[in-house]
């Protein structure tokens, strides 16, 4: 995945019943990078996978339980 033009980095999670990858891709070459992974694993393993696209959020924050 580190190969791919608009990558910043990618790390293997889980393994054992699958696992996973978790990609940190710029926003211009997300359908690329999609399209370009789903190929290459499909013709390496004969096997379709599944993406989940997602975006960082603002992370967590103290809440005025008062104000609520």
């Amino acid at each position: 995945a580190q190969k791919i033009e608009g990558v910043y980095g990618a790390r293997m999670m889980g393994a054992g019943f699958g696992g996973c990858t978790i990609n940190l891709v710029e926003d211009s070459a997300v359908d690329r990078f999609t399209d370009t992974i789903m190929e290459r694993y499909s013709n390496r393993t004969g096997k379709q996978i599944e993406v989940y696209k997602t975006s960082i959020g603002p992370g967590t924050k103290t809440l005025d339980m008062k104000a609520v």
